[in-house]
């Protein structure tokens, strides 16, 4: 019932050309976007879990000061 309520703010029957052309890219988007992600998926090694710790900790260093500097808490 919600889903149905928020597509039809945007898409609804009798579809226009411009609804048409922006549901046909849309799902080509879709399409390549997951061609492509299957097709890594097969060719990357899994990541052990040393450096997914260590890849965290650097994300979660970096937000910490991104978000100082954005609020002016931390300064250069």
């Amino acid at each position: 019932m919600g889903n149905q309520q928020l597509l039809d703010r945007y898409i609804s029957m009798p579809f226009t050309y411009t609804e048409l052309i922006a549901i046909i890219i849309g799902i080509a988007i879709i399409i390549l976007s997951l061609n492509l992600y299957f097709r890594l998926k097969k060719h990357i090694k899994p990541i052990r879990l040393f450096n997914k710790i260590l890849i965290s900790l650097l994300a979660i260093i970096m937000a910490t000061i991104f978000i100082g500097v954005l609020t002016g808490e931390m300064q250069f």
